[in-house]
């Protein structure tokens, strides 16, 4: 992709002129500058207009997208919070000087009698409402507004500009701050053009990443949001897409998922569906319309919607069952795969729950059996990224049902862990025969909890080194008081006996454990 690219430092008068019209996209984040960055820009622009108003002020560079079909409309990919703050400046200036016709030519687009007919500068972000508080503070006198602490930024802005501006009136000639900030402050424009905005949008997303050295980076998420937002807007459906869109955002926000992982997740799935086992590309690129199986290239922005549905479900479902105590399994087996040192595990077992949410029979034992066959194969590798391959293989098998359990060819030696070591002693703890799940532990130290010190203990990640416990140390020495982990009351029963030979029968009996649960019962015993 060729990066063509035109960049003229212009002045505010030459930048918000003739027919020329600013639109922020619906990707962008909502405007977000507050009264703090506010009081900077207008320091700055006084101390320049005080100081040295010959010189000029440089804000910084914007950066554009345009049609070669439509020049006058300029698509802000990077640089919203400044002309924004801008244009609320402005407004405050033709306020308080009523007569200033360059003033109102900046803020409205004229018709061919130079009557205003539209607003220069717009936004599309459908969050926080944006757009309808841009237009407020605009088309409102501004001595009219009222301004509480949790309103918003627009209002809290512009409000500040006034009446710092009514004070800077009172001793400075407002006309001569009015000509130097059109006149003598300039921006740097960098403009990417192509025939069609989606094309010059990428161009300029690159340029921005390129160049970019403030502010937050548009995530991966903005761009798909635009591209479904677009899709939505063909389908005359918008509004209905602006709500879906908001309940994905705030589930997201309880699950503490970020809406980039929840694409990552989905990626994983049209992996699956499309039989790919091969390395992983950028989220950007995977989604782009020109990878063939993109879903903007497969499915309605409502379907899609759907998928990314099903996966927050998921994801609800995962979090809400490994948190259920004295259930016997299916808790468990969600808290190792939770507790486990990468996320390729955990993703793949969204990606094989979001395949049953609609199912109102849901295979629980089936799940069972998938979630304890992913822990045997994660645990038995060991803490490695290396797993991701398996996961590949994974995906594509439950995608269409001939996924196999998991039992290893060779034995390994159970006695260090290594990073693993938390895993293992949840899993060891739940491999007691009657032991049920458990949702508040922490994982403790032997050594630590124990009274008895020997140097058996100095190894933390020594098979039967640690141990998940549910009460505190005090409670593990009151006998009145049981744990709901039967290692821990164990341990309590024989606390104050607690020798060498009590600890090395305890990783023997360990060791038996992990050896029976990694052992495939159709092997000749």
């Amino acid at each position: 992709m060729a990066l063509r690219l035109n960049a003229e430092q212009k002045f505010i008068r030459d930048i918000f002129s003739g027919k020329l019209e600013y639109i922020i996209p619906p990707y962008q984040r909502a405007y977000s500058w507050g009264e703090e960055q506010c009081e900077v820009l207008f320091e700055d622009l006084k101390h320049a207009f005080l100081e040295n108003n010959e010189q000029g002020y440089f804000l910084g560079n914007i950066v554009l997208a345009k049609s070669t079909e439509k020049r006058d409309i300029l698509e802000v990919i990077d640089g919203q919070q400044r002309l924004i703050t801008l244009t609320l400046l402005i407004q405050v200036l033709s306020s308080l000087l009523p007569k200033n016709i360059d003033l109102k030519n900046i803020l409205w687009i004229n018709d061919s009698e130079g009557n205003p007919v539209e607003i220069r500068l717009k936004t599309r972000v459908f969050e926080d409402k944006d757009s309808k508080y841009l237009k407020e503070v605009i088309t409102s006198p501004i001595k009219d507004l009222t301004v509480a602490k949790k309103d918003n930024n627009f209002k809290i802005n512009i409000k500040y500009f006034y009446e710092e501006l009514k004070k800077f009136k009172e001793i400075n000639n407002i006309n001569q701050f009015s000509d130097f900030l059109l006149n003598y402050v300039s921006l740097l424009p960098i403009e990417s053009e192509d025939s069609q905005y989606k094309e010059a949008r990428k161009k300029a997303l690159k340029i921005f990443e390129t160049i970019n050295n403030r502010g937050l980076e548009l995530s991966n998420a903005d761009i798909f949001k635009a591209e479904l937002y677009s899709m939505a807007l063909n389908d005359l459906n918008d509004e209905k897409f602006i709500i879906r869109w908001k309940n994905l955002d705030k589930k997201c926000d309880d699950i503490k998922y970020s809406i980039d992982r929840i694409f990552k997740i989905y990626s994983y799935k049209i992996r699956g569906k499309n039989g790919i086992k091969s390395s992983e590309i950028g989220l950007r690129d995977f989604f782009d319309t020109k990878n063939k199986i993109s879903p903007f290239n497969t499915k309605s922005y409502n379907e899609i919607m759907d998928d990314l549905d099903d996966i927050v479900s998921a994801i609800e479902f995962f979090d809400d069952t490994k948190k259920i105590s004295h259930y016997n399994e299916l808790p468990k087996w969600f808290q190792l795969i939770d507790i486990y040192t990468n996320n390729y595990p955990k993703d793949l077992l969204i990606v094989y729950l979001s395949l049953f949410n609609n199912n109102i029979d849901f295979p629980e034992n089936e799940v069972i059996k998938f979630s304890k066959s992913l822990v045997k194969y994660c645990y038995f590798k060991g803490a490695t990224t290396t797993i991701k391959y398996y996961i590949y293989d994974l995906t594509i098998n439950i995608m269409d049902n001939t996924w196999k359990e998991f039992y290893p060819e060779y034995k390994r030696d159970y006695t260090y862990f290594g990073r693993l070591y938390q895993g293992f002693a949840l899993l060891l703890a739940y491999l007691h025969p009657e032991q049920k799940s458990v949702s508040q532990y922490t994982i403790k130290k032997i050594k630590d909890i124990l009274k008895y010190q020997t140097h058996e203990y100095s190894h933390f990640d020594l098979i039967g080194n640690n141990i998940p416990i549910d009460i505190t140390k005090n409670e593990l020495y009151d006998s009145n008081i049981k744990s709901n982990f039967l290692d821990v009351n164990y341990l309590k029963e024989n606390i104050d006996n607690w020798n060498d030979d009590l600890h090395k029968k305890r990783q023997i009996e360990l060791k038996i454990r992990l050896e029976d649960f990694f052992r495939n019962p159709n092997e000749n015993q």
